[in-house]
């Protein structure tokens, strides 16, 4: 069934805010969302318990980064309210464990849409943040019979030369030049601490621009031939 320009609008909404404002910082995240609701002119709720339908803007909350449109109640949602008890496991290992909070729960949730529509996804943030262990938990959450996981762990001494190999390494020659892991598998790789490679003469970091090569333009130079 088509969809109401309600419904449209709260799509458009929350798809703004977590794509150009997807990377700004409290301060910053304030200002865009006045910005945005300001052109609005919608009426606005403070009511969560029953929901705030499309066609309003929810205000219980800061701000707009603190709820989440769901498509099937066609209602704004409270992140907090949808964050899972933690349940603890006394098997799993330390570095296993991810307690459930708002940033969790939307951090796996912006992953989850990512990877459904094959685009990469960037984490920034500080040092003890919880990166390295919410892409970790997302990542063991995946079907493994569909998907291949590709661990990359940057250091200083990170060439790009080495990330090359890692990633031709998990692949397999399709055609003449064009590779891919098994048929009926999705190859997906993490890469952890990025910002580690060395700046070379040029202030280039030769290993993300050997990835930014990659994402731009679909592919890589076979460096084992002459050009």
């Amino acid at each position: 069934a088509p969809l109401g320009s309600s419904i449209l609008e709260a799509i458009f909404i929350s798809a703004l805010i977590w794509s150009v404002g997807a990377g700004l910082l409290e301060d910053g995240r304030e200002k865009f969302d006045s910005f945005v609701k300001r052109p609005s002119h919608l009426p606005e709720n403070s009511d969560d318990k029953t929901g705030v339908s499309a066609g309003e803007l929810p205000v219980s909350e800061p701000t707009l980064y603190e709820y989440f449109f769901d498509r099937d109640e066609s209602k704004w949602v409270p992140w907090k309210q949808v964050v899972p008890e933690y349940v603890h496991d006394p098997e799993l290992k330390y570095n296993k464990i991810l307690v459930p909070t708002v940033d969790t729960v939307r951090s796996k949730w912006l992953l989850k849409l990512m990877t459904s529509i094959k685009q990469p996804i960037l984490f920034v943030g500080e040092p003890g943040t919880s990166k390295t262990a919410t892409v970790s938990s997302f990542l063991r959450e995946l079907d493994p019979d569909g998907h291949l996981l590709l661990n990359i762990n940057m250091s200083s001494r990170t060439t790009s030369m080495d990330v090359q190999r890692n990633l031709e390494a998990n692949v397999e020659k399709r055609t003449k030049d064009s590779y891919g892991p098994p048929p009926g598998k999705r190859l997906i790789v993490f890469i952890d601490d990025m910002n580690m490679p060395q700046v070379d003469t040029y202030g280039t970091q030769q290993p993300i621009a050997l990835l930014k090569l990659l994402l731009e333009r679909g592919g890589m130079f076979d460096r084992g031939k002459d050009l």
